[in-house]
């Protein structure tokens, strides 16, 4: 479930999530995420990142939204329909993901993964109480 974060803003489980940079047809350059919100079992491509805690694994966007990341980066059907619908709605002309630079799979132990995962578990666990 949702709770009421900074600025009113609503935060946010997202799983099986992804960060990608686009450019706009106006030029401008931004990152966002794209997601399985957990809650409401939808899809969601969110507005400019404005920050990221990788401890607390919790994605900050302009508009004041806040994310909680769950579990490995992913894809989902519903969160690539939100994508392909926000990039045709803002008119992008390229794409490319840069989740990597967010979580680097690779980059992270067998240790420091499980305690992210149990970070990630137990906040998503309290926000839902």
């Amino acid at each position: 479930m949702s709770t009421t974060g900074i600025y009113g803003a609503y935060h946010l489980t997202i799983r099986r999530w992804k960060v990608v940079e686009v450019q706009l047809k106006s030029g401008e350059v931004t990152r966002h995420l794209c997601g399985h919100e957990v809650s409401q079992d939808v899809g969601r491509a969110s507005s400019p990142i404005k920050s990221f805690d990788r401890e607390s694994m919790v994605l900050t966007t302009q508009s004041g939204s806040r994310y909680r990341l769950h579990g490995l980066p992913g894809t989902s059907n519903a969160a690539d329909k939100a994508w392909h619908n926000w990039c045709k709605s803002n008119k992008v002309i390229s794409e490319r993901d840069v989740t990597h630079e967010y979580l680097d799979v690779s980059q992270v132990s067998t240790v420091g993964f499980e305690k992210l995962i149990r970070n990630s578990t137990k906040k998503t666990g309290e926000q839902n109480t």
